[in-house]
């Protein structure tokens, strides 16, 4: 399955404090083999994360600027750096990896609270089943 560095980063952003769909998705109780499978995913999205993270760090020492306490951070107002950056941390979200991992089934994440964007970040993780291409309705309008 070819997953994105973006998609990684949108489910992996927060790890280190815990705050990551990730992490909510390693609350989930489930089987041993279905626990396994989960580990899987939750392991190699974390070490992919790790390298995306210090890719984009070096990016922000690149075009950032160092403040009074030692932090770096690239500033909007320093319009042309910020656009550098914004087009490499592009560039960087867009590469794909191809991952061995098997997707979960929707059914054993059914105890998991998901928002809409927290449910369309993991959907690429999520066997949904034979999923049905969803037309819109014609409805009929009355001329009077």
């Amino acid at each position: 399955m070819k997953i994105n560095n973006g998609q990684v980063w949108n489910v992996c952003f927060g790890i280190q404090q815990g705050t990551s769909l990730l992490d909510k998705l390693a609350t989930v109780r489930l089987s041993v083999a279905k626990a396994y499978d989960r580990n899987k995913i939750i392991k190699k999205l974390s070490e992919q994360f790790n390298d995306i993270a210090k890719l984009r760090d070096d990016l922000i020492k690149k075009y950032g600027k160092e403040d009074e306490e030692g932090n770096t951070s690239v500033s909007p107002e320093d319009v042309e750096n910020f656009q550098k950056f914004i087009n490499d941390q592009n560039e960087l979200f867009e590469i794909e990896e191809d991952y061995k991992i098997k997707k979960l089934s929707a059914d054993t994440l059914d105890s998991l609270e998901l928002n809409f964007s927290e449910l369309e970040q993991l959907s690429f993780l999520i066997d949904f089943g034979d999923e049905e291409e969803v037309e819109p309705v014609e409805t009929e309008t009355k001329s009077e």
